[in-house]
C-alpha cells in the first residue's frame, strides 16, 4: 500500500493538529485548575472547549503515529535485513490481518495469517519479493 504525496501531507497535519489539541488540554491544565473560575473569561470558556478533545486528539495522535511508524519498520526490514524469499514473521492484535497484508503486499508475497490456540489471528507471515 503505497501513500502519496497529498495522502501523507493530510496525515502530517492530522498528527500536528491532534498534537496542537494536546498541548491546548496541558495548558488549560496548568492555567485553568478550577474549571468553575475558568467559565468567568472567555479565554477559560475557548479552553474549555477546545481542551474537552484532548483525549481523542491523543488516540487519533498514536493511531496515526503507530500506523506510520509500523509501515516504515516493515518497509526497512525489507529493503535492509531480508533475502529475497526471505521469511517475515510478526504477531499481530485483533483485526489487524487486513491492513498488515496491504501494508506487506507492496514487498512480500505467500502472505499467510496464522491462528493460536483460541482460534484467533495471531501471526502473519510472508515471503520477501
Amino acid at each position: 500500500m503505497k501513500i502519496n504525496k497529498r495522502t501523507s501531507h493530510f496525515l502530517d497535519l492530522s498528527r500536528a493538529a491532534s498534537a496542537f489539541l494536546v498541548l491546548i488540554g496541558h495548558i488549560h491544565m496548568v492555567l485553568f485548575v478550577d474549571i468553575e473560575k475558568s467559565k468567568l473569561f472567555s479565554v477559560g470558556s475557548f479552553f474549555n472547549f477546545i481542551s474537552s478533545y484532548a483525549h481523542q486528539a491523543v488516540i487519533v495522535f498514536f493511531v496515526l503515529s503507530g500506523f506510520l511508524v509500523g509501515r516504515s519498520a516493515i518497509n526497512s526490514i525489507s529493503e535492509n535485513n531480508l533475502n529475497n524469499n526471505g521469511l517475515l514473521a510478526l504477531e499481530i492484535g485483533t483485526n489487524q490481518e487486513k491492513v498488515l497484508s496491504d501494508i506487506m503486499s507492496v514487498s512480500f508475497y505467500k502472505i499467510k495469517i496464522v491462528k493460536d490456540y483460541c482460534r484467533r489471528n495471531r501471526f502473519i507471515m510472508a515471503r520477501k519479493k
